[in-house]
């Protein structure tokens, strides 16, 4: 269950972005900067000021993730990677599977890499066990 809500999560921080690995130098400018905010807490505070719904994504990764926030941002970071290569930077392909994605969770991390998959189990253990401490 964890795992699912955490590759949900993961997934819609992509839904607002179209971005292509082979087209010009604006929109390989545009995905540098969101793999920067994804990955640079302080990058990603600056984005935080004038976006609502980066706002609301945070506030759900820090929520869900507390202390392990930033592991969260960096494993979706390189699902951004993976996601710009599978849809050979085609937006709309992007796009098609960030939907697919959210409703289709696990299939989604079945594209993962064996380190991603490993490193969303750890988390998604780290989290359970954070919210049973805060529970009891």
């Amino acid at each position: 269950m964890m795992k699912t809500f955490l590759i949900s999560l993961i997934a819609s921080f992509f839904l607002p972005v179209a971005l292509a690995d082979n087209l010009n130098q604006e929109q390989k400018n545009a995905l540098k900067e969101v793999m920067n905010q994804l990955t640079n807490p302080s990058a990603r505070m600056e984005q935080l000021k004038n976006d609502k719904r980066a706002q609301d994504s945070d506030k759900a990764v820090k929520e869900l993730g507390g202390e392990y926030s930033e592991e969260i941002y960096q494993l979706a970071a390189q699902i951004m990677e993976n996601l710009v290569r599978e849809a050979q930077g085609d937006p709309d392909k992007m796009m098609k599977i960030l939907e697919k994605a959210q409703q289709n969770p696990s299939a989604f991390a079945d594209t993962f890499s064996e380190e991603q998959k490993r490193k969303l189990k750890e988390l998604g253990k780290k989290i359970e066990k954070r919210q049973g401490k805060l529970i009891h």
